[in-house]
């Protein structure tokens, strides 16, 4: 009897919907620089294991997976460059309305990518 689910795809598809879309399930969003930045990397490993369980259903080729992989390679670079522009923009101790917009800018611009990612290994989980 085939499934039609397979388990660590399913897992990997709501760890990822609890870490992007908690605001249109009812619950509050990371609401600050360090909150959505956990958000992506937590991003960044839900993106790695739905590929992994991907790949071992055979849904994901070669080409795919490579792909997968030096986009979250790059989406941590990404992340990690807005970490150090917003640690240099607000230091520690800074008030808490120190803003670093070219660090969000980077975040946001990080997350979007991830968010894509995310988008099309659900199509190929289907």
């Amino acid at each position: 009897m085939k499934r039609l689910f397979h388990i660590p795809t399913v897992a990997a598809l709501l760890a990822t919907a609890l870490v992007i879309g908690c605001a249109q399930l009812g619950l509050s969003p990371a609401d600050t620089f360090n909150k959505k930045l956990a958000a992506g990397y937590a991003t960044v490993d839900a993106v790695a294991q739905g590929a992994t369980a991907l790949v071992q259903q055979g849904k994901l080729g070669d080409s795919d997976k490579a792909n997968v992989v030096a986009t979250t390679k790059a989406a941590v670079q990404g992340l990690d460059l807005a970490r150090s522009l917003y640690t240099q923009a607000c230091p520690p101790g800074s008030p808490a309305t120190c803003t670093a917009p070219s660090a969000t800018t980077k975040l946001e611009a990080t997350i979007a990518v991830l968010t894509a990612m995310q988008t099309y290994l659900a199509t190929k989980g289907n």
